[in-house]
């Protein structure tokens, strides 16, 4: 199969991602293609400033793909890795170690190819996977999860290896944005920003609401979580109560008077997730900077755990080996928990971080001050959701 050759069927890929499903052909068009036989895989993302590349290799594509409904699968594939940021979220990974690279692109891939309809040739899938390590996976589920569910199965899944024989994408390629850091970013969520508007003019075509999400979230302005939190608590209206410490301000010559203080106890309930996907230096980083905050923000902090149910910790939480990272998510414990240990509405301020997988249908409790807090790349499952969404993405201020 000759360049030509090859150039037709991604055109007509192409075209077909424009008829059907508009935002990813959209983005393949503004992706530079380049040839290249070192790639590892049949193709594969890569930065080279200004711009992020398509790179393929002619010879595994030429042994892989055949019809245009398998290029156009690959190319749905790549836009995917895009849209939740993986050539962003793991380059710095993809340069430790040939086995760290390979367990990135399992997760990734599985994360992704959920949303392919009829698949494509050397498409990893949950199914062989979980054959593979007789272990159930979660479907759609970020591939953070995945990450942590399968590394400590690294060496099985080395051994066992993939039930497919084809050559895969290749990943290798994200580790080319670590230096770039901000710029790689920038230009990644320009094509995905360029791309949604003209789809969004012409008609986005089928697209899994879960992908939308993504889109959007990924589009959205940037909010710092902290600036929300005391802004939450600022906002906190305080009750008064009679004191001989203050001058009473409407008649400040009538010493017999007393003042106003405030007396609302401000609380911040603060839930971490137990599953799998917050990790624990993550989860006692997020600790510390919370409660780092409270000598700042004039409130007193507590802490939970949640998983299914919600339980009370305290710093040690982590330190001692308490942490059962696994299991199903549940977000309504949180708020039956707040109840039960009569946390106030109007002077109590929930956070809640987490991996975002949780119902998908909730109805907004009395809690209005609620900010929650996901790891980078991820999406909150509620349909319709309430309070503020923010991202985890620096440590720095």
């Amino acid at each position: 199969m000759t360049y030509q050759k090859i150039d037709e069927l991604v055109q007509k890929a192409t075209m077909k991602l424009l008829d059907e499903s508009r935002f990813y052909g959209e983005v393949v068009l503004r992706l530079n293609r380049v040839y290249d036989e070192t790639v590892g895989g049949t193709m594969g993302l890569s930065w080279q400033a200004p711009f992020w590349e398509l790179r393929i290799n002619p010879i595994l594509f030429e042994e892989v793909y055949h019809t245009v409904a398998e290029v156009k699968g690959a190319l749905t594939h790549q836009v995917l890795h895009m849209v939740w940021e993986h050539p962003i979220r793991y380059a710095d990974k993809m340069n430790e170690n040939a086995a760290e690279a390979k367990m990135v692109g399992l997760a990734t891939d599985l994360a992704v190819n959920q949303y392919i309809r009829g698949g494509f040739p050397g498409a990893h899938t949950l199914q062989e996977v979980t054959d593979m390590i007789d272990l159930q996976l979660p479907e759609y589920a970020d591939s953070s999860t995945y990450y942590n569910l399968l590394h400590p199965l690294m060496d099985t899944i080395d051994n066992e290896g993939a039930s497919s024989q084809l050559p895969g994408d290749d990943h290798k390629g994200w580790s080319t944005g670590a230096e770039a850091g901000e710029e790689a970013e920038a230009a990644l969520r320009n094509v995905v920003a360029d791309a949604n508007h003209d789809a969004l003019v012409a008609g986005r075509g089928t697209m899994s609401g879960e992908v939308e999400r993504q889109i959007e979230q990924l589009l959205a302005p940037r909010r710092n979580w902290r600036g929300l939190l005391r802004k939450a608590i600022s906002n906190v209206p305080a009750d008064k109560q009679d004191s001989r410490a203050r001058f009473n301000r409407r008649q400040p010559y009538r010493m017999e008077l007393a003042g106003k203080i405030d007396t609302t106890q401000t609380n911040v309930v603060v839930f971490i997730d137990n599953s799998a996907s917050i990790s624990d230096d993550t989860a006692m980083r997020f600790m510390a900077e919370v409660a780092q905050m409270q000598k700042q923000l004039a409130a007193s902090v507590h802490f939970y755990a949640f998983d299914t149910v919600a339980t009370p910790i305290d710093k040690q939480w982590l330190a001692n080996g308490q942490r059962r990272a696994g299991g199903g998510t549940a977000f309504a414990p949180i708020f039956e928990q707040l109840h039960q240990d009569r946390y106030r509405p109007e002077s109590t301020v929930v956070v809640i971080f987490t991996d975002g997988d949780g119902e998908h249908e909730m109805a907004q409790p009395k809690y209005r001050r609620l900010v929650w807090v996901l790891p980078e790349g991820v999406t909150l499952s509620l349909t319709e959701p309430f309070g503020q969404v923010v991202r985890l993405t620096k440590w720095e201020d």
